[in-house]
């Protein structure tokens, strides 16, 4: 299953959540449900269910092949282009960042696919992150939220949290370099819990370099 496929599944299993809720109350308007998950991170949640489903079955691996990576690499190279981006992540990052050099913004994307893969794998396992500055951290509640707090510095380390206090490991992010070697460096015990996140970055690597 592609991406895509993955992303129409979870807006499809959102839009029968919220048709089941409307029939229920006798709601034939769904401008209520469009305003509530407008900002919402449940689509990214049930994405996030989708690829553990995926990787629990003996189907094919969502990023090991090389047609849908060079289908998201295509996909960013038209977005960097122009300008107009798929994750509501990336408009927000954008947004806050005026970036003129269309190269420079189609590296953003890349490293920011293979994080959002990253945070994607870490919460559907139950967990969350700190997203650290060295100076300043912040906790996410969700794959949103961390991805909104990530790309901030030119190097930033993410820790992983269980449930309560306990800190899994930390993984090393560093921007500015091809892209898709945006994972620099991460505690040796967190390599099942990235391996998605690795698979895609070395499938890009290969268009890339």
């Amino acid at each position: 299953m592609t991406e895509t496929e993955i992303k129409g599944l979870a807006e499809r299993a959102l839009n029968a959540g919220c048709a089941l809720i409307q029939q229920a109350l006798g709601i034939t308007s769904g401008d209520t449900a469009a305003a509530f998950f407008a900002e919402s991170s449940t689509r990214d949640n049930l994405e996030a269910y989708i690829r553990r489903e995926l990787r629990g079955a003996p189907a094919e691996p969502v990023v090991d092949s090389r047609a849908s990576v060079q289908a998201l690499l295509t996909s960013i190279a038209g977005q960097a282009a122009a300008e107009h981006y798929v994750e509501q992540d990336d408009k927000a990052h954008f947004a806050r960042h005026n970036v003129k050099s269309r190269p420079i913004r189609e590296r953003i994307l890349i490293e920011r696919a293979i994080l959002r893969m990253a945070m994607t794998d870490i919460y559907a396992a139950g967990h969350t992150v700190i997203v650290d500055y060295q100076e300043e951290e912040v906790r996410c509640s969700s794959v949103l939220a961390a991805m909104q707090a990530l790309g901030e510095c030119d190097e930033e380390w993410i820790h992983i949290i269980a449930e309560g206090p306990k800190r899994l490991g930390s993984i090393y992010v560093v921007y500015g370099n091809s892209g898709w070697d945006v994972i620099s460096d991460y505690h040796t015990n967190l390599e099942t819990l990235l391996t998605g996140a690795n698979d895609l970055a070395t499938e890009m690597g290969k268009f890339i370099d």
